[in-house]
């Protein structure tokens, strides 16, 4: 199952505004199909970066909690990807990516080192 993919296929954008192409078919576009799934493949691997790397944690946590909520959100992103991608649905796993997704939301500004 080949459902991850480290590399960010926007970050290399096609020109939409060819005539020949349909913007749908563009790198950006394939993207934008399941915009959610792209984004939490984005989202994965650089939280768990952050958990192993970052120097910088923010006032309301602990380090070691906050790199237990950095890894515990890019496996709930995980968990719920794996399901996405195989066709299956869960509202347990779908819930999570929702927690997931609010928490990354509420410490955006903190998403960094």
């Amino acid at each position: 199952m080949d459902y991850y993919n480290e590399g960010f296929s926007s970050l290399s954008i096609t020109p939409v505004n060819k005539t020949d192409e349909s913007p749908w078919s563009t790198t950006i576009g394939q993207d934008c199909v399941s915009l959610n799934v792209s984004m939490a493949k984005f989202l994965i691997p650089r939280l768990r970066f952050l958990a192993q790397y970052s120097h910088s944690v923010p006032p309301q946590f602990t380090p070691n909690k906050w790199r237990t909520h950095l890894l515990e959100k890019a496996e709930m992103l995980e968990s719920w990807c794996q399901a996405t991608c195989c066709g299956y649905e869960d509202e347990q796993l779908q819930r999570d990516v929702q927690v997931a997704m609010t928490w990354i939301g509420k410490n955006f500004l903190h998403l960094w080192d």
